[in-house]
């Protein structure tokens, strides 16, 4: 799947058999984040893939064991940025029960994220985390996946106050 229109381009690719991605949903995603962060041309690759091929590319890429949810790469040479990500539709699937949202808004969040990365975010640290969260939760709202991350927080927040029973 790929989608073109000026000069961000976005390609899609999903390789795992229970998921498919919108991939014009995406785009407009993709070039939102693009847009908020004044990069005026990409192309933009998108791998959905499942648990496996995230551990592979886990250890392979970032030396970590286990799976992931998503790892993105900038491989720009040049003016125009060229960011490829895998994203893991399993990992989504998991979440996305767990925090009672749609699997497509945990893949957007997915996406989100390691395009925020190659554009200048970080979450190393508390506020710069805050931030690039808060930019997260902004941009899912404004392409119509509500609110994502912060409903994470909230439900953490919540799980580790004590119950009143009486």
């Amino acid at each position: 799947m790929g989608a073109k229109g000026g000069p961000i381009t976005v390609n899609t690719i999903c390789r795992h058999p229970r998921y498919r991605p919108d991939a014009v949903r995406l785009e407009g995603l993709v070039r939102r984040v693009c847009r908020k962060c004044d990069c005026t041309s990409a192309e933009v690759s998108i791998a959905v893939v499942g648990d496996d091929e995230m551990r592979l590319a886990n250890r392979h890429f970032l030396h970590r064991a286990g799976t992931t949810d998503v790892i993105s790469f900038d491989l720009s040479e040049g003016h125009a940025r060229d960011i490829e990500m895998l994203v893991n539709a399993e990992e989504a699937m998991r979440q996305a029960g767990r925090r009672g949202h749609s699997v497509d808004a945990e893949v957007a969040l997915y996406v989100v994220h390691g395009l925020l990365h190659q554009l200048g975010f970080d979450d190393t640290d508390a506020k710069e985390a805050r931030r690039m969260h808060a930019a997260e939760d902004a941009l899912l709202r404004e392409s119509g996946f509500g609110v994502v991350y912060a409903r994470r927080r909230r439900e953490r927040a919540t799980a580790a106050r004590p119950s009143r029973k009486g």
